[in-house]
């Protein structure tokens, strides 16, 4: 009798994990996200023991780091000749794909000529900056971290040269703030500037690869890599440059995380006239977050289909006042340096 007993206890367990799963594929959009929700919800965490804020970095690490850090930013930025090119897909007839050409608004634009950094901000130097402002410690309340435990791991040497996912205040904060220790304008770049170095300085291409297309594993994160990194990091990111770059040598601007710009996002129709060096509207929509920024593409992770990860794609995100991460964000961001 105890062993039938025992039986339909196991069964009634393995029936409500049943029941969790499915759920949460309802909630999250699909297999994909499942694995996400199970080990942000149920996984045991190895570092649970570590409740404590994360010690600083020592005075003599940082200061060889930050001497490291910006050779690297100058370094890592691509020069982009500007020039003129229509902002959004305006004639989806030139592109091999009807799945290439994204609805978004339409425009001539004028740039002049800047730089881009070839690769994301990683958490081994995003952490170096919340470290030199006294700021590298777990930001969530004390009674939240056990839900957010992955920041713990995400900031771990071993998840160093993931991109690192960020609020976009810390973002444009970390882009001034190592411009002003190489004496450069440096900020997130506009949209045109990200949009115009994705197309291949404004040619009609559909996806920011090499060679136009995608293919996982090659000029594109593959899914598995994702996933693993998903359970050892809580986040679906691959290390920086891990693919192709695109032509202009810019790493990861489809399928390794959203990325922030500089402008604003609103849903008011734009214009349809020339626009020398846009930095966006001067009036935000806003959404229950607070006031809404551009991010480009509309997903983070890419696919062979190809939805939603175009070089028109884009995407908005309001910028909370509390300036904490998004727990279930992919936004990431890389610097650049105006010449405007």
């Amino acid at each position: 009798m105890k062993t039938l007993i025992n039986v339909f206890i196991g069964i009634a367990k393995a029936c409500f994990v049943l029941l969790v799963l499915c759920v949460a594929m309802f909630y999250s959009g699909g297999m994909f996200k499942v694995a996400g929700f199970y080990y942000s919800h149920f996984s045991k965490d190895e570092t649970v023991e570590s409740q404590q804020d994360l010690p600083l970095l020592d005075a003599d690490t940082v200061k060889i780091r930050q001497a490291d850090l910006l050779k690297r930013a100058l370094d890592n930025m691509v020069s982009i000749n500007g020039g003129s090119f229509t902002m959004g897909a305006d004639d989806c007839h030139k592109y091999p794909m009807l799945s290439m050409c994204a609805p978004s608004p339409v425009y001539p634009v004028q740039l002049s000529d800047y730089s881009l950094s070839k690769y994301k901000i990683t958490n081994q130097d995003f952490d170096l900056f919340l470290a030199v402002h006294q700021r590298l410690v777990n930001p969530f309340p004390a009674e939240q971290r056990f839900e957010h435990r992955e920041w713990n791991k995400r900031h771990s040497l071993q998840a160093a040269q993931l991109p690192a996912r960020m609020s976009w205040q810390d973002a444009e904060a970390y882009c001034q703030w190592v411009g002003q220790q190489v004496n450069k304008p440096m900020h997130l770049p506009t949209e045109a500037q990200w949009e115009y170095a994705a197309r291949n300085r404004g040619q009609y291409v559909g996806f920011a690869t090499d060679d136009g297309t995608i293919k996982p594993g090659q000029n594109a994160p593959e899914f598995d890599d994702m996933n693993h990194n998903m359970f050892e990091f809580g986040s679906y990111l691959v290390d920086v440059g891990s693919v192709t770059p695109n032509p202009l040598g810019i790493y990861d601007l489809i399928g390794n995380g959203q990325e922030w710009v500089y402008d604003w996002y609103s849903n008011k129709e734009r214009e349809n006239s020339l626009a020398v060096d846009p930095t966006g509207p001067s009036e935000p929509s806003y959404t229950s977050r607070g006031p809404a920024k551009v991010i480009r593409p509309y997903k983070f992770y890419a696919d062979s289909s190809g939805m939603g990860v175009t070089a028109h794609d884009r995407d908005f995100a309001g910028i909370q006042p509390d300036n904490l991460p998004d727990g279930d964000g992919q936004i990431t961001a890389r610097c650049a340096i105006w010449s405007h």
